[in-house]
């Protein structure tokens, strides 16, 4: 117990104080999307968001290359559009998926997230070592592979839904595009969600 709460000290710390540390590292990760159109859209639906003043938190967003329908929030509110995603959706559906990612990062998500990622003996060994400046590294290191692994409860992601139309339906977009968004997503990958002991071997997230 005193090595999670040592590590989830030191990962709200990095949530909160290393925004462009994470921006990078992620980057570095997803690698960056060139198109500037796509870009520019991006940070014209992100400033029509923040002008709800309903955010508490700054976001850094940025297009990756993925040609995948995905988008993803992590450590730092560091929140990624995958070009794909910025390809099949039109305005307002995109404002929703960034409200819902939003969501995700007023609740701080991630942060418990990764906590559930974190093996107990893992814990231990990163709270225990003796090197501060270790443990540091490795919780950044388990913060950006996060987003391969994302660990998000039904709940949280219910509750970014919740969070994110209450913040589209005060903007100037179609709240429409919630659902429309659901989908375009469901039309692509069918029904991922799995019930009884299916869930178990393959958990929702």
């Amino acid at each position: 117990t005193m090595a999670m709460v040592i590590v989830k000290q030191q990962l709200v710390q990095l949530d909160a104080g290393r925004q462009n540390q994470m921006l990078a590292e992620t980057q570095k990760k997803t690698g960056v999307s060139h198109d500037e159109a796509a870009n520019q859209r991006l940070d014209n639906i992100h400033a029509n968001l923040m002008k709800t003043g309903m955010l508490k938190r700054d976001y850094k967003m940025y297009v990756n290359p993925s040609q995948d329908m995905n988008a993803f929030e992590t450590i730092g509110g560091v929140i990624s559009i995958n070009q794909g995603m910025m390809n099949a959706l039109n305005d307002s559906e995109l404002a929703f998926t960034l409200c819902h990612e939003m969501g995700h990062g007023e609740h701080r998500h991630a942060v418990n997230g990764i906590l559930k990622g974190i093996a107990v003996s893992t814990a231990v060994d990163l709270a225990f070592g003796g090197n501060g400046d270790l443990l540091d590294i490795l919780v950044g290191g388990l913060a950006v592979n996060y987003i391969d692994n994302e660990v998000i409860t039904m709940d949280q992601e219910k509750e970014a839904d919740a969070t994110g139309f209450n913040i589209l339906k005060n903007t100037q977009y179609n709240v429409g595009g919630a659902p429309a968004s659901m989908v375009l997503i469901y039309e692509k990958y069918g029904n991922l969600y799995t019930e009884g002991w299916k869930r178990a071997i393959n958990p929702n997230n």
